[in-house]
């Protein structure tokens, strides 16, 4: 905490500082015109009563500068992982931001259950061909359909219902649960950076 002689002038210079070094990682233009419009704001706040009180009320309404830069951070990589619109990359960020709430916690763990699913079937494309009698989709009693790897395979008696057209099927299957899960991916992305601005 500042000493009661230190001026406004010299806190507010302080609390920019460290603002600007917080602000490291987003482009040089949006991070000058974040400080502009940081320091307008306190220049406007302090301007009228005592400008000691009026600069700590203000700092402490906006709180500490690391914690102020940090939406501005969440928006800037945000915006940054939509744009490129890989879904490793926006998948990273909701990853980091499954803590914040318990909303996002459950839209990224299903999120995460659908690429895990997409690549469950891309596995039973490839491991096809290196254990033929493993990989299938069989129809056990008549009636349970079951898909996937078996250890050890069923028998002679339950029908591979598929056999290598299974391939084809779970790389659709794959691409196509992907393709989904970058979709609602992208929009999770999205409706939390609306409640960021």
């Amino acid at each position: 905490m500042p000493s009661e002689t230190t001026s406004p002038g010299a806190e507010l210079e302080s609390y920019l500082r460290r603002l600007r070094w917080a602000l490291s990682p987003l482009p040089s233009e949006e991070r000058e015109e974040i400080l502009r419009e940081t320091r307008s704001h306190f220049l406007e706040r302090i301007a009228g009563g005592d400008p000691q009180a009026r600069f700590r009320e203000t700092a402490a309404a906006l709180g500490d500068p690391e914690d102020y830069a940090q939406g501005f951070l969440d928006g800037y990589r945000l915006a940054t992982a939509v744009a490129d619109g890989s879904g490793p990359v926006m998948l990273g960020q909701a990853l980091r931001l499954a803590g914040r709430g318990f909303g996002a916690f459950l839209g990224t763990l299903g999120l995460l259950c659908i690429f895990l699913l997409a690549a469950a079937h891309l596995a039973l494309a490839v491991l096809k061909p290196i254990f033929p009698e493993n990989v299938g989709a069989w129809l056990e009693d008549g009636r349970r359909l079951s898909l996937g790897f078996m250890s050890p395979p069923p028998g002679p008696d339950v029908p591979e219902l598929l056999g290598y057209w299974i391939i084809p099927v779970a790389l659709l299957l794959s691409i196509g649960l992907y393709r989904l899960g970058v979709i609602l991916l992208r929009h999770l992305l999205r409706s939390y950076l609306r409640r960021l601005a």
